[in-house]
């Protein structure tokens, strides 16, 4: 694929995902999207980020970029946090993964350019036993604003709900927090959730309490675990996800800090993950996106 044929992505509310123009080809062209060689080896630079994005396919496609390419991609777990702290510094030489969205504000404060690459979901857990299938956003805000406290208000036992909380990336709009509760910190000793500090905690109370309910991405799903709830009638298959039928979809990007400019390896592995054999990678557990010209 010729590097001036990637295109933006328009994610107007409501709207299937779908290219319009290519003014990302600027950034490339013009040398916004690329790393010196000074940090590291002439072949070899690092992925850091959004555990999403890096088990949802990331480390997989830089795995099968190595073995094609022969360049050495160092990749690491992390969060939008990590992300940052390896994009904001140039000499690190890293491509940064986002499953948070960053407004452009933010983006152009830090330096920071970025390439939507796949779609996500917020999936709603609960244990495999509890006998409710569907919630609304109505009565999710209500749990976890502390006006719905048993299972019975929502066609279940009369048992206690038991609300997990993951707080993370709270200085950026993230979706489930925004729609749900807007802050969490707004909400602070009026509910009794359980605050959990990771993925695997969130997971395991799920998996483990019968009452819990949680909310992670749709990445993370194991098979006969845990149930994933419908919202509003809506499940989380790639069909709802893509056409954001499904609520709590999300866009995962990859960035790198715009000063510079030099690197065609960089360049390279972009255009890979865009292209129809990067995209099937990320697709076995992602959703996959359209862009023009691919």
């Amino acid at each position: 694929m010729n590097i001036e044929k990637m295109s933006v992505i328009s994610f107007k509310s409501g709207s299937a995902l779908k290219p319009v123009f290519p003014l990302l080809v600027a950034f490339f062209c013009f040398g916004f999207l690329f790393f010196p060689a000074s940090a590291l080896a002439d072949s070899a630079f690092n992925i850091v980020g959004a555990r999403p994005l890096y088990f949802g396919g990331l480390r997989d496609l830089a795995k099968h970029y190595e073995e094609k390419t022969g360049i050495k991609v160092f990749s690491k777990a992390g969060g939008c946090k990590a992300a940052v702290g390896g994009v904001e510094t140039p000499s690190k030489r890293s491509v940064g993964a986002w499953c948070c969205p960053v407004p452009k504000e933010l983006d152009k404060k830090m330096g920071i350019v970025r390439i939507p690459v796949a779609m996500d979901a917020i999936a709603i857990y609960v244990h495999p036993s509890n006998p409710v299938d569907n919630i609304s956003i109505k009565q999710l805000q209500g749990i976890y604003k502390g006006e719905i406290t048993n299972w019975s208000e929502l066609g279940g036992l009369s048992k206690p709900i038991v609300p997990l909380v993951r707080r993370h990336c709270e200085n950026l709009p993230e979706v489930f927090r925004k729609i749900i509760v807007g802050t969490w910190f707004e909400h602070e000793g009026k509910t009794d959730w359980l605050e959990v500090k990771s993925i695997e905690k969130m997971m395991e109370n799920v998996e483990k309490f019968r009452l819990a309910i949680g909310f992670e991405s749709l990445v993370f799903a194991t098979k006969g675990s845990v149930k994933i709830l419908s919202v509003n009638g809506v499940a989380p298959t790639a069909e709802n996800i893509r056409s954001k039928l499904y609520p709590f979809w999300r866009v995962l990007s990859l960035g790198v800090h715009k000063s510079l400019a030099s690197d065609p390896m960089i360049s390279n592995f972009l255009k890979f993950t865009l292209s129809p054999e990067g995209q099937k990678i990320l697709k076995r557990k992602l959703v996959s996106i359209s862009v023009e010209g691919i």
